[in-house]
């Protein structure tokens, strides 16, 4: 520990402020890349030249073969069946029902709003 007109000054100091800018360089030359030309690709060895254009004027083909009407018909009228033979109730609600809903909501709201107001 020195002082050096007025000011603290430390060995730990002086090192720090030179192994810092060691590090930086270290770091920035571990950045470069080497040549990878002997590299294998995981799949092949790459996109290779053909010396062609690819033709664009080939149609596509469907992955799958398309349903026809009646296909689609019977496919929907054996999902509604499936739907219908789940039972259950409908998960409406009246207008009665919609109406106290909404009451009870509000008044959870003013309530909620007192108990914030309150503190």
């Amino acid at each position: 520990m020195t002082y050096k007109h007025g000011s603290y000054s430390s060995l730990r100091s002086g090192s720090l402020r030179t192994a810092l800018p060691l590090l930086a360089l270290l770091a920035l030359g571990g950045c470069s890349t080497g040549s990878d030309e002997g590299a294998p690709m995981a799949l092949g060895e790459g996109a290779a030249n053909t010396g062609t254009y690819p033709n664009l004027n080939i149609p596509r083909q469907g992955a799958a073969p398309q349903l026809t009407d009646e296909e689609t018909s019977g496919k929907i009228a054996a999902l509604r069946s499936a739907q219908h033979s789940q039972g259950g109730t409908a998960a409406y609600e009246s207008s009665e029902q919609r109406r106290r809903r909404l009451e009870l909501i509000g008044a959870e709201q003013d309530n909620t709003l007192k108990v914030i107001e309150d503190n």
